[in-house]
């Protein structure tokens, strides 16, 4: 059964983002028991299904508030997300105070802790790729658009610089919200 025939309102479909891999948009999906929820589809612009996003996004479960994989479809190929409500980091920091960028800072700080524990590496972690939810309390993120993440080596040293590569925005980050 195709996934978008049957169980995708795509009437509520919403476009959300899009990069150099693919697309993403909102969509409300039927579950079997007839609620709904809110998800995110991610499309890759070569049409090839994203089964290494998949796996990795299987394999971290939420670690990092990463979203949780409702599913994979064929036609289209696409990942069914769950929604991570909230901001981009560099929207949600427009407008706050230090103290509230501090808290923001250390919830992104924790995500991404808890991602590297899971056993992986980002690789590509800018503002626009953590999700910052101010509805809860404390402030949560959420650690998006995986697709080039990596499993983080064995070794120490080498696991240790995949690590610090990730921080590294989040460090840069840190010096702007010391300066403020």
């Amino acid at each position: 059964m195709d996934l978008f025939e049957h169980y995708l309102d795509e009437s509520c479909e919403e476009k959300i983002g899009g990069g150099l891999r693919g697309k993403t948009a909102h969509y409300h999906l039927t579950l079997n028991d007839g609620r709904t929820t809110e998800v995110v589809v991610k499309r890759l612009h070569t049409g090839y299904p994203a089964t290494a996003e998949a796996l990795i996004l299987q394999e971290l479960a939420g670690a990092g508030g990463v979203p949780l994989l409702h599913g994979v479809t064929t036609k289209p190929p696409a990942l069914v997300m769950q929604l991570c409500p909230g901001l981009t980091l560099v929207e949600a920091l427009m407008g706050l105070n230090k103290e509230e960028k501090e808290l923001v800072y250390s919830a992104a700080l924790s995500a991404i802790h808890q991602f590297h524990d899971a056993g992986f590496y980002h690789r590509d972690l800018h503002g626009k790729n953590i999700i910052v939810d101010t509805s809860t309390s404390p402030v949560q993120c959420h650690i998006i658009d995986v697709g080039e993440a990596a499993k983080l080596p064995n070794d120490p040293t080498l696991n240790q610089r995949m690590r610090n590569k990730d921080l590294t925005f989040l460090n840069r980050l840190k010096y702007v919200i010391d300066q403020s």
